[in-house]
Parts: C-alpha cells; structure tokens; sequence
C-alpha cells in the first residue's frame, strides 16, 4: 500500500476486526489496513511528541505508549476522519523515576496474561535516533541514563492502570522491537548494541540467552516480531530488509524496494502474511515506495499469536 508514511512503525494484527493497524509515529497518525478491499487510510491522534507503540485492548480500541504515557483509545473500527482522535492518558510509568523531557515510552508488547510491557527511549539513544528518524529531537539535549522496561497491568476491581519497573537491562540498553515467543521468551532489539537480545520471561526478566550479535545485521536493527517456530524477525533499517534471527544466525531474508524498513508483524488469514512498515524521512532515493506498507508470504511460516492488552 502507497500510504508514504514518514516514518511507519508498532504493526499489529486485530484478529478480532481481520484488520492491520500501525502507527505512522512522526505525523501522530494511527493506520488502518483492510486487506480485502486493500485499503489504507489514517487518522490523527494526540499521542505526544516522541516514541510511540500501538496495541489492541481486549475490550476493543488501542493502548498507545508515548511520551504523554500510557493513553487509551476506545474505538477499534477507526473511521476515516479529519477529527483527532484523544487519548485518555492512564499511567505514566517514567514520570516518577526519569525526567519526562528526555525519557519517554517506546516499544510495547502484550504479555500472556494481558499486561503491557514498554521500554523506554531517552536522549542519550538520540544519536542512533537520528540516523532512524525514531523521534524529534536534536541530539543537542543533555544525555540522560533513564532506561528499562515497566509492566502496565490493569486491575478490573479497581479499574486502575498500574505500572512497575521490570528491569534495566544492563542500564546500558535501548529496547526496541519488543515481542513474546511462545516459550516464554522475550525478545527485544538493544538499538544501542544493534542486535537482537533474548531473556527468560515468566512474570519477571530472567536469564539472558544467546541470540546474535551485530555482525549478522546489514543495517540498522529496528521493530521486529516473532514467528510459530520461535524465530525473530528484525527490521533492519537503511538495508531495506527484514531477516529471521534463528538459533542464533540469519536463516530468512524478506527484502523491499524501500530502503528503511521500520517494523513487521505477521497477520491475514491464519497469520501467514509478514506486514512490514517502512519510512519515507531521510529516505536518500525517495519515490512512491517510500513509507509504504509491504506484504511478504513466506513458505512454511506463520506467526505466533499476539495478546490482547486487558485493559
């Protein structure tokens, strides 16, 4: 689909509508994907000035993380409009550790048991930032170390949205890309290290496991996901690809025609279609393609079940 986002990101599949919806983070847009009509459009929403993820809520709308926190949308048949869509703000998990200026909400991703986890984003990442378009600001902010990944849990006695801090991860990582395989491992991108990482997950962040390392990366490491078989799909931005990271090596390679690919997700009819979010910004060669969403059928594989936020 010709969408030009300017910079397409956080896909994800609504097995509930059998519709696509991702995010088009610097224009503040949330898109829409009917894939039997094959027809794209956005729609505005007041998501705050940097990160941003989108997730589908059990009870119907979308959970957004970004710099504003954790907000709320409560319609899931987005209707084309010129209206901005308003998101009611639940929770601020960096508000009472970091400085909200230079720390902010990114990557996200629904647990099993319908609990969100978000890493954060921070200034001090600006650098890579700027190669990847991943947010506004200026690399001239003073660095900050506010990094980690919260847990957004609700609560439906209270119907309270409350949040914890999960883990560091070595203080020195940026989680991008976060995603469950069905093992209970925990997938993220270290944007910092570029490399896919992998740790235990059953109610908190365990041991870390071997997954890879920079070198099998021909670009930027961005969004990714994970497949039935429990393998990785990395975004790799400026490389225009997106590969499988399996036991350790690149074993699948999904090209486009577009060179920053910024995110995938698998959907369509028994999850068998790898969706894939590209950027238009900083794009050296721009054409019609650029920040477009692409669709790739990968023989043998399919994608593994995405979990619905409770809230």
């Amino acid at each position: 689909v010709r969408c030009q986002n300017q910079h397409g990101d956080s896909p994800v599949w609504c097995k509930k509508t059998q519709r696509l919806f991702w995010l088009d983070v610097k224009k503040r847009e949330v898109w829409c994907l009917e894939p039997m009509e094959n027809v794209a459009f956005g729609r505005r929403v007041a998501m705050g000035s940097s990160g941003g993820c989108l997730l589908v809520r059990e009870q119907g709308g979308f959970a957004v993380c970004s710099s504003s926190g954790v907000g709320l949308l409560p319609d899931c048949e987005l209707a084309e409009s010129e209206d901005i869509l308003d998101a009611t703000i639940v929770c601020h998990p960096v508000k009472d550790m970091f400085d909200t200026e230079c720390v902010w909400l990114g990557s996200g991703r629904v647990d099993s048991e319908g609990r969100i986890l978000v890493g954060t984003r921070s200034l001090s990442d600006s650098k890579s930032d700027a190669s990847t378009g991943g947010d506004d600001s200026d690399g001239e902010a003073p660095v900050t170390t506010g990094r980690g990944i919260f847990r957004v849990t609700y609560d439906p006695e209270s119907g309270d949205h409350s949040h914890q801090f999960l883990s560091d991860l070595g203080k020195n990582c940026s989680a991008s890309g976060i995603a469950f395989g069905d093992g209970g491992d925990f997938f993220f991108v270290d944007t910092r290290e570029r490399r896919v990482r992998s740790f235990e997950y059953n109610d908190v962040v365990g041991e870390e496991r071997e997954c890879g390392t920079s070198r099998m990366h021909s670009g930027l490491v961005h969004g990714g996901c994970v497949d039935a078989e429990g393998g990785y799909w990395a975004a790799e931005y400026g490389s225009g690809r997106v590969v499988r990271v399996m036991n350790g090596v690149v074993d699948r390679v999904v090209r486009v025609t577009t060179p920053h690919v910024t995110g995938c997700t698998f959907g369509g009819a028994g999850l068998s279609v790898l969706y894939i979010t590209t950027a238009s910004g900083k794009d050296p060669d721009p054409s019609e393609l650029s920040g477009g969403l692409f669709a790739a059928r990968i023989p043998g594989v399919k994608g593994a079940q995405e979990h619905y936020y409770s809230g």
